[in-house]
């Protein structure tokens, strides 16, 4: 977690006693996102390819109304 310190030039206090942890635990989740590795153990490639293109497959199929975000 204290990486996220060094990447972002955060204190580690504001880490600990400022930063929501769910929000902390986002940003530390898209770090290992960008580093080039999994958040999730997989027991093999097949499974791996298969949940992406079932995750790709939904957000491609997802409607996107803009008039809801205002």
């Amino acid at each position: 977690m204290f990486g996220l310190a060094k990447e972002t030039g955060w204190s580690e206090e504001y880490i600990l006693w400022e930063l929501p942890f769910v929000r902390a635990m986002e940003y530390y989740h898209a770090a290992l996102i960008s580093a080039g590795k999994w958040t999730i153990k997989y027991k093999s490639e097949s499974e791996k390819k298969a949940d992406l293109d079932n995750l790709l497959s939904e957000i491609s199929q997802t409607p996107f109304d803009d008039e809801d975000d205002y």
